[in-house]
């Protein structure tokens, strides 16, 4: 729809003002509570290390297992997530959340009169950058883990003894997080979402995005807050609703695997090859919708 001036205006004033209380107001005593509340919880997250600052290499190997399963489950996923690594090589930088996920670093570090130059190197496996940018991007720790295992375990390919030692880990690293503890890493927010958008109103919007792309004859995929299956679909046309929206405008920017939109045109003139292709509109009252 389109605003008037006037409106375009208040609304534009309006928002100032929310940004001024927030940052003057209410980010002081929150910054506080932050400082004081990783003082508090610090012996917690070091006795956990693993699940709090980066997964240790002893509990690798069980994870390693089932990586590897799922890259073979999955070939031209893979395919696209090493087209995107590539990318990002030479940055300097791991996938985001990758260290909580079986990884390894070689530091080289420079020294010169004035300066002193450090150089990471990351080591990781596609489909461990893979679901460490999903975590990265928003989507529950434990979520993101049970993916993995039921799509591995459901094709029958690791023995009992494989599954009992990834179950421990996937225990360790989702229990004894502080952030799940006290913040539910996303939970709370998404349930108190839910609560005030309503299922039957957030479903009428899903079936309205899916008819605004039907005449494009592509697969239509909601981006949910509680499901990732919809990552293993190529070629669909991937849609976020109210809790998804900022976590697939994250996800947008890792091309090939998804390709970003933010206007229909983009999709009427064809936007290349990719996995999936993204709605990473964030969308103001005057802007198409």
């Amino acid at each position: 729809m389109n605003m008037n001036p006037v409106g375009k205006g208040l609304y534009l004033l309006g928002y100032g003002i929310a940004m001024v209380f927030i940052l003057f107001v209410l980010l002081p005593p929150l910054a506080l509570f932050i400082f004081l509340y990783i003082i508090i919880t610090l012996p917690y997250t070091l006795f956990f290390f693993s699940a709090n600052w980066s997964m240790q290499s002893k509990h690798f190997p069980p994870v390693e297992v089932y990586l590897a399963h799922f890259e073979r489950l999955h070939p031209e996923l893979m395919a696209y997530v090493a087209l995107a690594h590539e990318r990002f090589r030479g940055q300097n930088t791991g996938s985001g959340g990758i260290e909580f996920w079986p990884h390894k670093t070689k530091h080289e570090t420079v020294f010169l009169i004035i300066a002193t130059i450090t150089e990471t190197q990351w080591s990781f496996t596609q489909a461990a950058g893979f679901l460490a940018r999903l975590e990265d991007a928003g989507w529950n720790r434990r979520l993101v883990w049970t993916f993995l295992r039921d799509r591995v375990e459901q094709a029958g390919v690791v023995s009992q003894e494989e599954r009992e030692a990834f179950a421990r880990v996937m225990e360790l690293m989702n229990s004894h997080r502080i952030l799940n503890v006290s913040f539910g890493h996303g939970t709370i927010w998404n349930s108190i979402s839910l609560h005030f958008r309503g299922n039957d109103h957030a479903r009428q919007l899903e079936e309205a995005a899916a008819a605004r792309y039907a005449h494009l004859g592509r697969p239509i995929e909601h981006a949910r807050e509680d499901s990732l299956e919809w990552v293993l679909h190529r070629g669909a046309v991937v849609l976020p609703n109210n809790a998804t929206r900022a976590a697939l405008g994250r996800l947008a920017v890792f091309a090939p695997v998804w390709g970003a939109f933010k206007k229909d045109s983009d999709l009427e003139q064809g936007i290349g090859d990719f996995w999936q292709i993204a709605d990473a509109r964030t969308f103001w009252p005057w802007t198409e919708k």
